[in-house]
């Protein structure tokens, strides 16, 4: 957290990688800092629906997607958790983003 703390307050994103990313990061720095958050969860899923993630079938296989989201009343502030299929499964979790469909990114490739 103290790392952050320079940038209070400022609706910026923090990207965290596994060793960060939990649900209590995620609440902590958008109640406290003013920041929102996404991050891959592996092993700190105190909070993170993982039983339910974990057993949801994907049936497109690589590129799917499903999640859910949790709305806190009182501040309207939500958390988005999701699975993403690669060959394995990747789990998120987020107070910035949504499933909505994005546009298409088309790169050249050598």
């Amino acid at each position: 957290m103290e790392l952050v703390r320079p940038w209070a307050n400022t609706d910026r994103v923090v990207v965290a990688d596994s060793f960060f990313a939990s649900v209590g990061a995620a609440v902590r720095l958008s109640d406290q800092y003013g920041l929102r958050f996404i991050g891959v969860v592996k092993t700190a899923t105190k909070g993170y629906p993982m039983n339910l993630l974990g057993n949801v079938v994907l049936p497109q296989g690589k590129g799917d997607h499903y999640g859910v989201m949790a709305k806190d009343e009182e501040s309207g502030k939500s958390i988005l958790a999701w699975v993403w299929c690669d060959r394995d499964r990747r789990y998120f979790v987020s107070s910035c983003s949504s499933l909505s469909p994005g546009n298409m990114i088309h790169r050249q490739r050598w």
